[in-house]
């Protein structure tokens, strides 16, 4: 039997830029990162989607997937919905039931300004 190990450094390296990017700015103080300073841009064209599926309850990482086929994205999810932690991604969390989606576009345009 082989023991299977997790190497998140080798992971991190697998990822795509903008996955790097992404993470590498919530790493980073509120006054530093690039989303929660730039908050209100990413709410102007974000998308509303109504919390239909229950395996998106506290899973943001597996409605961005479905979404934007990038699981990563969670934490710009997170924070566009003012939520603080992946537990409390629930649709009684969030304003009417639904979550506010920004667009790829819009991270990725974010992200090229960090």
């Amino acid at each position: 039997m082989t023991l299977q190990t997790s190497d998140l450094r080798q992971h991190f390296i697998q990822q795509q830029s903008n996955v790097k990017n992404i993470l590498i700015e919530f790493t980073k103080s509120i006054h530093l990162n690039i989303f929660s300073r730039n908050r209100e841009s990413l709410l102007l064209d974000a998308a509303i989607v109504k919390f239909q599926k229950d395996s998106w309850k506290m899973r943001p990482d597996i409605f961005c997937l479905e979404y934007y086929k990038e699981p990563y994205f969670h934490p710009v999810v997170l924070l566009a919905n003012n939520l603080g932690s992946v537990f409390s991604f629930q649709p009684e969390n969030l304003i009417n039931g639904v979550i506010i989606a920004p667009t790829k576009t819009k991270i990725i345009k974010l992200l090229n300004y960090a």
